[in-house]
């Protein structure tokens, strides 16, 4: 089976192999450069599989030349011999002698297929060529105190050491390896009382090389305990990397400090990243694989990962470019709306490039004909221009690259020995900047758009007005107005003043060199990107991280702060390790600890955390969450009900509550949140100030776990094994279980299994149920206008949900003043439930009363007459036993009260932010018309004002349609009312601003009319 590898590892060794080569001057040769045929590429030109060896680079003047080969072609016999992979072309080369004649079979293009006549010379005729002295085999002499380890040895001598294990990966064909031999025999020779040092040659042994996430970059380090990885160091380049490594492992050793750590190495280096100009959430990043991610940093999420051969990323992180998997298309994105245009090319795509705005795109390839050609198009007017390079044939591993300037103003080409600067209207060459036998790897605009920083052999900038080229620092991987970002050893980098050089700040924290960095538009972040395979982000003032964006190559994801709390992908819990004193661990024990998105959140918009940290890692320890396991599951089903059986198990903390989730939406709990006492207060409603409900909760800690109350559940014993009949929806299902300990203090890893229910999709159903209360018992607390509240909003729902469902499957209904009873409200929602199916939607809206007090959101029925009485409120705890009953996927809660803001208290207990990641399918959206702290003004134009923003932006409102698709959201909705709520309420010199939660699956309201 045929093997194999990068395009740049398999170059890197040829190129090493003709570096001997040219040591031995009769050697023979035709002055090529081979490499693997790319199967996307064997396509292209109609071959029948990928076999043969690709021209990837070719001297001027050499044999082959002569012969008339370009670059590009592809070498399918040598007299007759058939050709399979660039080492057989290698083999025969060195067989034949000088001067003996070869017959090559070329394929060239879709339709040329021809035999060329070749000579071999000696290499040292080849022109261009300097014969190299010979090269002295690296020698590596390791001292006694280190072990060269390899597969046999590596489980006993590393995994099962009693000793701590720092492993020294190195190559034989690694200079700098060997000029790190003197510093690791030192190193192991001071400290073996402590700890084992073994060498690891990777070449050798690629499998363990590979499983640990060491690649090319060498030499490095991994310190293992206990057979656990617990440091990593890519690219090692001093001793007091080591140093203090050991350190940091001794002091954890005699402490109860606990790290989170993610495991890195095994995914790609990070190449170019940005933040997302007009958005105050979006960063961008690409990795050497060309995958591209779009995170949200603020809000601690990945939105979107796009995989492609080839992609690019506009100079403003607005719009990138992927090219699909035959290279021979383009899909330009438009990250903010997530659209997205498609452009077919007639060339082999081998560079691309988006400009800022969207507005120009430009792509380098090879033509069926063998011609290389560049194209330009002006996306706004669809002009388009193509350029013809007939002869490229250069000698280099590096591929062209394509750039556009900051300004749009210049387009960029760079090859072998020249780099070439169009206008980007007209295409016309404004110049050419030459640089002999050199190309780059690196190649970036300077943010005033009138120097191009380029790195190849040695590091230019070069001024596009003079065409010249100044002496600049060896490398800088961020450009700024008056200052620069440059790397330094021990994979740290420093901001410096641009005209004196010295240091502002460093940053220190990246385990890989670092590879780029940018800053934020008001200066106050900084964006870094490495070869460790992590994005991250610093406070310029403090030089401090704020957080780490790691994305996989298995597809999952994980955000991680300094203080070890972390977001994630469904399963991305699997790279995350603890480290307590000499062992690392696997997250499951922390989870509830540390899986903390919303501390995650917080922390990134810059907030203090301090208050929201509600459970240690010694509670987890000594209380430990039992383990999930869904025992059975069908894979498919054609049934509309499928039965879900779970087995949990105490790990010493015992079992509390167990909670099934169904695309992310909570079907059972068999416990509930009571309250934490009851209410204390003697005085009635009306002789309640506003300042004096304040005043009662501005001592409350508004976090998660504080707001949560004790849960009743039954008594399980230590295993606990149980089955449910779960309703599916057509298509993908996907189950999700998760239980607490004992105390319902610490909850399980959440464990999910998916099936797919092969049944007919039913038409959907909609449930509006709208409540308003202008009528109290206690007449002192009567409103003006939340009955009508009721009235307006379900008829604009049942009149503009029609645009999205069968009008015959509305079922809108308003409870008002004395039908707004508790009873009849739950009376209602038990008759709903009994109805309504996953695939239906629902919304509840309601306008009166509302109140904040001891932790609980309470909402007011008509048979309020003054007292606090059960029987006549509504509390958050019921809220969410509505949204358990009612079975639907989508649901949309809207509350137009005072304070009802805290209703997120509770909500967010269940619905917390861990579930995000599994509501695929499902979604809860509440808004609330005032924060907890606010109370909301009945009486704008004859509504309660959020009432009144949330009719208007029923009232096919364009200005809400932020994506332009012709349809309003319920996000998009929030959004509209949400601002005009605070622009008006400030016009009339108050407060309110709407409290919305968005979580899960968007979903349309209604279409707009055009």
């Amino acid at each position: 089976m045929k093997k194999y590898f990068s395009v740049f590892v398999i170059c890197a060794l040829l190129l090493l192999s003709l570096s001997n080569a040219l040591a031995q001057s009769h050697k023979p040769s035709i002055g090529i450069m081979v490499t693997n045929v790319k199967p996307d590429y064997a396509r292209f030109i109609g071959l029948e599989n990928d076999e043969g060896a690709y021209v990837q680079n070719m001297l001027k003047n050499s044999p082959a030349e002569k012969a008339g080969l370009k670059v590009g072609d592809v070498i399918l016999e040598v007299n007759k011999i058939r050709i399979q992979t660039p080492q057989d072309f290698i083999r025969i080369i060195k067989e034949h002698k000088i001067e003996e004649p070869l017959e090559l079979y070329i394929a060239r293009g879709e339709n040329q297929r021809f035999y060329v006549a070749v000579r071999l010379v000696e290499i040292a005729k080849l022109p261009q060529v300097e014969i190299a002295k010979p090269i002295k085999p690296i020698t590596f002499n390791f001292g006694e105190d280190i072990l060269d380890v390899d597969a046999n040895s590596f489980n006993l001598e590393v995994l099962k050491s009693e000793k701590p294990v720092l492993v020294y990966f190195y190559a034989k064909w690694c200079p700098p390896c060997k000029k790190l031999v003197p510093l690791i025999n030192e190193i192991a020779k001071e400290n073996k009382e402590d700890f084992k040092v073994v060498a690891l040659d990777v070449q050798k042994n690629e499998a363990i090389a590979k499983e640990y996430g060491i690649g090319g970059l060498i030499p490095s380090t991994i310190l293992f305990s206990n057979g656990k990885e617990v440091e990593k160091i890519i690219v090692i380049s001093d001793k007091k990397q080591i140093e203090a490594l050991f350190s940091k492992y001794k002091e954890f050793a005699s402490s109860e400090k606990a790290e989170v750590f993610a495991s890195l190495g095994k995914e790609q280096g990070i190449r170019n990243i940005a933040f997302v100009k007009d958005s105050d959430n979006y960063i961008v990043s690409q990795n050497w694989g060309e995958t591209i991610n779009v995170w949200d940093y603020k809000n601690g999420r990945l939105i979107n990962n796009y995989l492609s051969a080839l992609s690019a990323i506009s100079p403003d992180g607005k719009y990138i470019v992927l090219t699909n998997a035959n290279r021979v298309s383009v899909r330009i994105i438009d990250v903010l709306t997530d659209r997205e245009r498609i452009i077919q090319l007639s060339h082999f795509v081998e560079s691309v490039a988006i400009s800022s705005e969207g507005r120009f795109f430009a792509s380098f390839g090879r033509e069926k004909d063998g011609s290389y050609t560049l194209k330009i198009q002006n996306l706004q007017n669809n002009n388009a221009n193509n350029l013809s390079f007939q002869n490229i044939q250069s000698f280099s591993i590096e591929k062209p690259i394509v750039i556009f300037s900051h300004d749009n103003k210049y387009l960029v080409l760079s090859e072998v020995n020249k780099t070439y600067i169009y206008d980007t209207e007209k295409m016309d060459l404004l110049g050419t900047l030459n640089h002999p036998y050199e190309s780059f790897r690196t190649l970036r605009f300077t943010p005033d758009s009138r120097y191009i920083f380029a790195v190849g052999g040695k590091s230019h900038l070069f001024d596009l007005k003079t065409l010249t080229d100044s002496p600049v620092e060896p490398s800088i991987i961020g450009f700024f107005s008056d200052s620069l970002i440059i790397p330094k050893r021990g994979n740290i980098f420093e901001l410096i003043d641009a005209q004196t050089k010295e240091k502002i700040r460093e940053f220190k924290g990246h385990i890989g060199p670092v590879t780029i960095a940018t800053i934020s538009k008001d200066g106050k972040l900084i964006l870094s990107g490495s070869s460790d395979g992590t994005v991250r982000l610093w406070d310029e003032k403090t030089g401090k991280e704020i957080a780490q964006f790691i994305a996989f190559t298995d597809g999952e994801w994980i955000i991680l702060t300094p203080e070890g709390y972390y977001s994630s992908s469904l399963n991305g819990h699997k790279h995350v390790n603890v480290r307590l004193t000499q062992s690392a661990y696997t997250i499951e024990q922390f989870y509830d600890v540390f899986y903390r998105p919303d501390i995650v959140s917080s922390k990134l918009k810059g907030e203090d955390i301090s208050g929201l940290v509600t459970l240690t890692i010694d509670e987890a320890i000594k209380n430990p969450p039992p383990i999930v396991e869904i025992t059975s599951l069908p894979a498919g089903t054609d049934k509309p009900e499928v039965r879900v059986c779970y087995q949990v198990k105490s790990t010493g903390g015992g079992i509390g509550e167990v909670r099934i989730f169904h695309n992310g939406k909570l079907i059972h709990s068999d416990g509930f949140y009571r309250e934490v006492s009851k209410i204390s207060s003697s005085k009635n409603l009306a002789s309640l100030s506003g300042k004096e409900i304040y005043e009662q909760i501005r001592g409350i800690k508004i976090t998660e776990k504080e707001r949560r109350s004790p849960i009743k559940s039954s008594p399980k014993g230590d295993i606990f094994e149980e089955c449910r009949l779960i309703d599916a929806v057509a298509g993908e299902n996907e189950i999700s279980i998760a239980a607490f300990n004992s105390q319902n203090t610490v909850q399980s890893l959440i464990k999910t299994k998916s099936f797919k229910a092969n049944i007919i999709s039913e038409e959907p159903h909609l449930y509006i149920l709208c409540i308003g209360i202008n009528k109290y018992k206690d007449k002192k607390i009567n409103l003006k206008f939340a009955a009508k509240d009721a009235l307006d909003m379900v008829k604009k729902l049942k009149t503009q949900s029609a645009t999205i469902y069968n009008p015959a499957h509305i079922h809108a209904e308003a409870l008002v003043d004395e039908k707004a009873t508790k009873t009849n409200i739950i009376s209602k929602i038990n008759e709903i439930a009994q109805k309504i199916k996953p695939v239906d939607s629902f919304i509840f809206f309601v306008a009166g009363h509302g109140v904040l007090l001891e932790n609980q959101y309470y909402m007011l029925t008509h048979g309020f007459n003054g007292d606090f009485n059960e029987r006549d409120l509504i509390n958050s705890n019921e809220i969410i036993e509505m949204s358990k009953q009612i079975k639907s996927l989508s649901q949309f809660f809207i509350f137009d009260t005072c304070h009802a803001g805290g209703v997120d208290y509770i909500v967010g207990g269940l619905y917390d932010a861990r579930m995000s990641v599994l509501a695929k399918k499902m979604g809860l959206h509440i808004y609330a018309s005032a924060s907890s702290f606010e109370q909301a003004l009945d009486g704008y134009k004859d509504n309660g004002l959020f009432t009144y923003t949330l009719l208007d932006g029923l009232n096919n409102k364009r200005e809400a349609d932020i994506n332009k698709d012709k349809k309003i959201s319920i996000k998009e909705l929030g959004g509209y009312s949400k601002k005009k709520t605070i622009e008006i309420s400030q016009k009339l010199g108050h407060t309110q601003t709407p409290f919305i939660i968005n979580f899960g699956m968007d979903r349309w309201v209604y279409n707009l009319e055009w």
